[in-house]
C-alpha cells in the first residue's frame, strides 16, 4: 500500500490497484454483504470509500505467522494426517 493520508478515501477500484490485484472489487463487494469485509463509509446507494488506515488495520490484523498459526486461531483442525501413534 502507498504511504500517505490516513484519512485518505479509497474506492474499491483503487484498493485492487494498490494490492496488485490481490483484493478484488468483487472480493471487496462480497465481503462487504456478508460484513466480513474491512469497514467501509456509504456515500449513497452505488459509492462506498475505504478510510486508508481503516483499511491498512483491518489488513494488518489478518497477518499471520504460519498457516498452523491462522488454524489456531480460528480453532480448525491442523490439516495433518493422524499417523495413529
Amino acid at each position: 500500500m502507498q504511504e500517505s493520508n490516513p484519512d485518505t478515501l479509497l474506492s474499491r477500484d483503487q484498493i485492487e490497484r494498490e494490492t496488485g490485484g490481490g483484493i478484488t472489487r468483487r472480493w471487496l463487494e462480497m465481503a462487504a454483504f456478508r460484513g466480513d469485509g474491512p469497514p467501509f463509509i456509504k456515500l449513497s446507494s452505488r459509492c462506498v470509500r475505504y478510510r486508508r488506515s481503516d483499511f491498512e488495520i483491518w489488513l494488518s490484523v489478518r497477518t499471520v505467522a504460519s498457516q498452523s498459526t491462522m488454524e489456531q486461531e480460528m480453532g480448525l483442525p491442523s490439516g495433518r494426517a493422524d499417523d495413529g501413534a
